[in-house]
C-alpha cells in the first residue's frame, strides 16, 4: 500500500524544497577564502577537493594544495583544539601577569537552559585588556542567524572588546599575532604568497 503524500513517517525526512537562508554552508565561498590563503585559485581548490572526496589522487598537488586541502577538512572540534594549543603556547612563553597568565581563554561548549546563539569564543588577553571575541566553524559553515545577530551587536560594544567574527580554518593564524607568537613549520596558513597576514573575517 503506497502512504500518502503528507502521512509522517517517523524517522524519515521529507527533502525540503525551501530556499537556503543567508549563513548555510557555500562551498564556492569556502574555496574562494581557501584559495586567497593559500595562493590558489578557487578552482584549483574544488578541484583537488573534489577528486579528494573521490578518492582520487589529484594530478597536481603542491604544498599549498596539501594547506589548502587541510583547511577544507578541519572540523569545528579540531580548530577548537588547535586554538586551545595555541594559547597554553601562548601562555607558556609570556611573561607572567601579576603571578597568573597572560591569556584567558573561554570556550562555550554547550548552551542547554541558556540563549541560542552566543559566540563559541572568548580570549582575554591581560596585558592590554582587552577581550576577543569570536565563532569558531569549520571552512564550508557559515554562522547561524542567532549567531551572526550575537557577532552583529557585540560589535557595537565601545571600549577594549574586538569581535573577530568568525575564525575558520582559513584565517586561523590571525590569533598568532594576537598571543604573540609565530606560527611553526606548517602551520603558516592564512598568510597569502607575500606573507601578508589573512584578514579576518569581521562583521
Amino acid at each position: 500500500m503506497r502512504l500518502p503524500r503528507s502521512f509522517p513517517i517517523r524517522g524519515v525526512s521529507r527533502r525540503s524544497h525551501t530556499r537556503t537562508v543567508k549563513g548555510a554552508t557555500s562551498l564556492k565561498a569556502a574555496y574562494e577564502r581557501v584559495g586567497k590563503a593559500v595562493g590558489l585559485p578557487a578552482s584549483d581548490v574544488a578541484e583537488c577537493y573534489r577528486l579528494r572526496k573521490r578518492k582520487i589522487t589529484p594530478p597536481t598537488y603542491t604544498k599549498k594544495h596539501h594547506e589548502a586541502m587541510w583547511m577544507m577538512d578541519t572540523t569545528e572540534r579540531q580548530l577548537e583544539e588547535h586554538i586551545r594549543r595555541l594559547v597554553a603556547d601562548a601562555n607558556a612563553v609570556q611573561p607572567l601577569i601579576n603571578g597568573r597568565p597572560r591569556f584567558r581563554y573561554q570556550h562555550h561548549w554547550i548552551s542547554i537552559n541558556s540563549g541560542s546563539g552566543w559566540p563559541d569564543d572568548q580570549l582575554l588577553d591581560r596585558k592590554t585588556h582587552t577581550l576577543y571575541v569570536f565563532e569558531n566553524k569549520r571552512e564550508t559553515e557559515s554562522p547561524r542567524p542567532d549567531q551572526q545577530e550575537w557577532l552583529d551587536d557585540l560589535s557595537h560594544v565601545g571600549g577594549r572588546l574586538v569581535v573577530l567574527g568568525t575564525i575558520r580554518p582559513s584565517n586561523y593564524a590571525s590569533l598568532f599575532d594576537i598571543v604573540g607568537l609565530a606560527p611553526q613549520p606548517g602551520q603558516g596558513h592564512g598568510a597569502d604568497q607575500h606573507g601578508q597576514e589573512q584578514e579576518l573575517d569581521r562583521v
